[in-house]
């Protein structure tokens, strides 16, 4: 199936949401199932933070990133 904007996905279900159902955004993220070494810049500050974070959580730093920016990709509220 091509993919379509949220209004096309609206008016295909339309009688449906009418009757109740609801309709809800997931973003798509692909699983490549390989890991990709990248760099970022952070304030020293911050970073210090990130990784005290992580490691009360029990994480690596790698871990954690990834789950703070899953969260943000799908509630970007």
């Amino acid at each position: 199936m091509p993919p379509r904007g949220m209004e096309a996905v609206r008016d295909e279900v339309a009688e449906n949401t009418a009757e109740g159902a609801v309709l809800m955004m997931i973003p798509y993220v692909r699983d490549r199932r390989r890991v990709v070494r990248v760099n970022l810049s952070l304030e020293k500050g911050f970073l210090d933070t990130l990784d005290e974070a992580a490691r009360m959580r029990g994480m690596t730093r790698s871990a954690f990133v990834q789950k703070a920016a899953t969260r943000e990709i799908i509630d970007p509220a």
